[in-house]
């Protein structure tokens, strides 16, 4: 669940009324059932520091590791720091 990623990881997927799971997410980015080793790049939410300031988060790589009944099973997710540039293809 997007919720539980951010308790644990500290990185705060975009939600949506959609889904709540990484698994809808990457399925609601990509449009079709994935196969092993697609990847979508998803822009991360800004958070606001405690000055009240906006703070990029940057941009997470989700990779399907596994699928299983047609849904991604697992999903590896790398984080690449918005001050580091580009979104990761």
């Amino acid at each position: 669940r997007i919720d539980e990623i951010a308790e644990v990881t500290g990185v705060f997927l975009p939600d949506d009324e959609v889904y709540d799971t990484v698994s809808g997410l990457v399925l609601a980015r990509l449009g079709h059932i994935p196969a092993v080793g697609e990847h979508v790049a998803v822009a991360l939410p800004m958070l606001v520091d405690e000055h009240g300031h906006p703070r990029p988060q940057g941009t997470a790589r989700l990779t399907v590791t596994a699928v299983r009944r047609h849904v991604p099973d697992r999903v590896a997710m790398t984080v690449l720091p918005a001050d580091e540039g580009q979104v990761p293809r």
